[in-house]
């Protein structure tokens, strides 16, 4: 049996490309080869900044607060 892991790392949870992305592959290659194992790994574990800290790298500088 083939294995594959899926690692997540992305500090976005439900709003993350990535993470569908990556389910997806997932997905696809499970229906292709159905013997296959795949297990998931979440990194975020570990402390990453919050989707908010994200979010505000790409806020305009007009709507920018000092809070």
């Amino acid at each position: 049996m083939k294995k594959i892991l899926h690692i997540i790392s992305s500090p976005k949870k439900a709003n993350s490309a990535s993470r569908v992305l990556g389910k997806k592959v997932a997905e696809k290659l499970k229906e292709k080869f159905q013997h296959v194992e795949i297990k998931e790994y979440d990194l975020n574990t570990i402390p990453h900044l919050s989707e908010s800290h994200i979010n505000a790298f790409f806020t305009s500088t007009e709507n920018r607060t000092d809070v």
